[in-house]
């Protein structure tokens, strides 16, 4: 993340708090400092039964803070949802798959917060990988005890979800080995039992390219698994996620609203 993305989140966030959402808290969900999840719901609850909404935000793996993130559970939960924004461990502390098991433990925790509580995983660009990981191959959620129907769907922002071989040669350092690159790719794991998708990419995103969309709603639609891709045009990465924030600065795509009509009809 650039110095200058970073101070234009922190913008969205401190102006989102004009919306009617309420920040419940941080949650640890382990013992290492990165692995907390902050918590927001409606100021005023309309809907009784709309799933927890659990978000993974981008950074490629490497950068990022739920504090960057603030916008997106305001916006969100001003929409009606209760979110979590779910920090993660980063390169080099770690690599594949240690960001993905931190994103299967905090659910859990989740889970065991809100029994019987179905849930969404949403998450944006490096975070819809973790999402559509945690989401696809199931060994993760499962190896902490989270039933294969809490996952209700899954909403894919500028999502990488299939991209090998890598040639960036840090990536090539996150994700090890070559032999292991078939392990960290989203779209190996659908089966006909993968929850429903919605996946979002802006056609002017030359940071993770739609076609990493495309290919994973293609394999979807081949198992039998419903995929709705929407393919923006104008829109490029960062534009994507600032869309959730602010809709009345960027008229004509109301991506706060896609994400909440997604979840709405998993």
């Amino acid at each position: 993340m650039s110095c200058r993305q970073g101070a234009a989140q922190r913008w969205l966030g401190r102006a989102s708090r004009l919306f009617p959402a309420h920040f419940v808290g941080e949650r640890a969900y382990g013992e290492h400092p990165r692995q907390r999840l902050d918590c927001y719901e409606p100021v005023v609850r309309q809907y009784s039964k709309r799933p927890l909404l659990v978000f993974f935000y981008g950074g490629s793996w490497r950068t990022g803070s739920k504090a960057d993130y603030e916008f997106v559970g305001r916006s969100l939960a001003a929409r009606g949802l209760d979110v979590a924004v779910v920090d993660y461990r980063l390169y080099p502390e770690v690599g594949f798959p240690a960001f993905v098991e931190d994103g299967a433990r905090a659910v859990s925790v989740l889970a065991s917060d809100h029994t019987k509580r179905q849930i969404v995983l949403i998450g944006h660009s490096a975070g819809a990988h973790i999402a559509a990981m945690l989401a696809l191959d199931r060994q993760y959620l499962r190896a902490w005890q989270v039933a294969d129907d809490t996952i209700v769907g899954l909403i894919g922002l500028a999502g990488a979800y299939d991209f090998t071989p890598i040639r960036d040669p840090v990536l090539q350092n996150v994700f090890g080995s070559v032999e292991d690159w078939p392990a960290s790719q989203p779209i190996n794991f659908v089966e006909k039992s993968s929850p429903p998708m919605v996946l979002l990419h802006g056609l002017a995103d030359d940071t993770v390219t739609p076609g990493n969309s495309r290919r994973l709603a293609a394999a979807a639609r081949t198992k039998g698994v419903p995929a709705d891709l929407r393919l923006l045009p104008g829109i490029n990465h960062s534009g994507l996620i600032g869309r959730v924030a602010l809709p009345r600065l960027w008229p004509g795509v109301d991506i706060a609203g896609a994400v909440v009509d997604a979840a709405s009809r998993f």
